[in-house]
């Protein structure tokens, strides 16, 4: 377990019900509500999820360390989208898990380059360390 020695920022929210209801940044950025992925008795009702916030703060964060580890290298890039798909689903006991899949789509790098900036940057994405041999996630 990763131990952090300084806190650079910490970010907040709360939420107001257990399956249909709110979630509210602690600083009002955001005001949101949230209905569960799976059919049932909210059908019809609009709202986000635990899975797509999930996946819009991983995205965010990893084409933030992608573009360090690309500055770093002196690589010039532009235009590269990053996106995160987060799946819920059941293990073979029936418990409820996560699995991700992070594409890198329109980064037009030779196969090796790419591959190495990909990696560097999973291993220094605070969502892939935290994820990392936790759930299966998928680097494209």
């Amino acid at each position: 377990m990763q131990t952090l020695r300084t806190v650079l920022y910490r970010g907040g929210a709360e939420s107001d019900e257990p399956r249909v209801g709110r979630v509210r940044a602690h600083d009002g950025v955001f005001d949101l509500p949230y209905i569960p992925p799976v059919p049932g008795p909210w059908d019809g009702q609009v709202g986000t999820n635990p899975e797509q916030l999930l996946a819009a703060a991983w995205a965010i964060c990893f084409h933030g360390v992608l573009a360090l580890v690309l500055r770093t290298r002196g690589v010039e890039a532009s235009g590269y989208r990053v996106r995160v798909d987060v799946d819920l689903g059941q293990d073979a006991d029936g418990a409820l898990g996560l699995g991700a899949d992070v594409t890198v789509d329109g980064l037009d790098l030779d196969a090796e380059l790419r591959q190495a900036v990909l990696r560097e940057a999973f291993q220094r994405c605070p969502f892939c360390r935290a994820m990392h041999d936790n759930i299966r996630v998928d680097l494209r």
